[in-house]
């Protein structure tokens, strides 16, 4: 019986001795993109200034793209908590580095939808991120958007 002894010049260690330079440079390479996707997750913290406090909840979509703004049902992320006192902090996680808006509605009425009037015009108090503001609907994606840095970010949005 022949014993091979494994050494540093033959390139091959550990466990496996067929892995060679090149088996570690694969595992180093699937360790680095592993940390590089992890590093880049970012929160945004948004503050909401109610007008009308302790009522109904406030509801929140985050969107990345512009097509879909402001399409809830096409909204990267969305939350909703309930109304105590005149303000909600609300955090969402997992964010990547970009451009985002925010649209947001305090629902007084319980409905689960932004109540308006027959012209649209909203009857509940709400808002876009940036304050931004259209004329005859909702603003422009671009008019609303903000970016999210690597550090994170924090934004304050004021109901009306």
């Amino acid at each position: 019986m022949r014993v091979r002894q494994l050494t540093p010049r033959s390139g091959k260690a550990g466990l496996c001795p067929g892995a060679g330079r090149l088996g570690v440079r694969v595992v180093a390479l699937m360790l680095g993109l592993t940390v590089g996707v992890a590093a880049r997750a970012v929160t945004l913290e948004v503050e909401i200034l109610l007008p009308k406090a302790d009522q109904g909840s406030v509801y929140v979509a985050l969107f990345d793209d512009a097509e879909a703004f402001p399409n809830a049902d096409r909204a990267r992320a969305r939350k909703t908590r309930p109304v105590e006192g005149d303000a909600v902090t609300l955090t969402i996680s997992d964010l990547t580095p970009g451009q985002y808006a925010v649209a947001a509605f305090q629902d007084l009425d319980g409905s689960g939808d932004l109540t308006t009037n027959f012209l649209g015009v909203p009857r509940e108090p709400a808002g876009f991120s940036r304050g931004a503001m259209g004329r005859m609907g909702p603003p422009d994606f671009e008019d609303a958007a903000f970016t999210v840095e690597e550090g994170g970010t924090r934004i304050t949005l004021d109901l009306r």
